[in-house]
């Protein structure tokens, strides 16, 4: 019963506390329910984007794109993506930051 519950419930909590946003000059992210962080990273200060996948996210299809910048913040995590929009996402960001003038230090 808590297992049908939690599959109900969760694909709308995810949706409601994690949303982000890729744009030409930035990848913008808004996370948490009761405290809510707003992360933007610039293009320009975006050193790697990795994508990552566990042994639970393989078994679902999912993926993890991880944009790693010059910020003492860390790094922006994209989390429950499914596979083909995290390859296309690494590659448009990667792409892009090509693309973006600047050191990214």
């Amino acid at each position: 019963m808590i297992g049908l519950a939690s599959i109900a419930t969760l694909p709308v909590w995810w949706h409601r506390v994690h949303r982000w946003e890729v744009t030409d000059t930035a990848v913008y992210t808004l996370t948490g329910y009761f405290w809510r962080t707003w992360r933007i990273a610039p293009m320009s200060r975006i050193q790697t984007v990795d994508t990552t996948q566990g042994p639970l996210q393989h078994s679902f299809g999912l993926s993890t794109v991880v944009v790693t910048t010059a910020s003492s913040a860390g790094a922006v995590t994209l989390e429950g993506l499914d596979q083909e929009t995290a390859s296309a996402l690494a590659e448009r960001l990667t792409q892009l930051t090509d693309a973006t003038p600047g050191d990214a230090t």
